[in-house]
């Protein structure tokens, strides 16, 4: 998954936008390049996620204490629509 942002004069992320998925690492790369000459974002990301992946593996999200489905693995789950940014 692809990311590109600006920063603000504090350091703020703005005009954050995110591509879909793509099948391969070759694939991703070449939209990269695709999106840079398209949009002139300050910062970019390559992200890879695998699939069915239960937990995260970097950054974190504020989850109400509540009753949380779980993974096997004993992770808990996102709520729908919680992306991670």
């Amino acid at each position: 998954m692809i990311w590109g942002w600006d920063e603000d004069a504090d350091g703020t992320e703005t005009g954050i936008w995110s591509s879909g998925c793509y099948a391969n690492e070759q694939d991703a790369q070449r939209a990269l390049d695709e999106a840079r000459q398209r949009m002139k974002k300050q910062m970019w990301s390559l992200d890879a996620y695998r699939i069915g992946q239960c937990h995260w593996t970097e950054g974190f999200v504020r989850i109400a204490a509540s009753k949380q489905k779980r993974c096997p693995d004993e992770q808990p789950l996102l709520p729908r629509g919680i992306t991670g940014f």
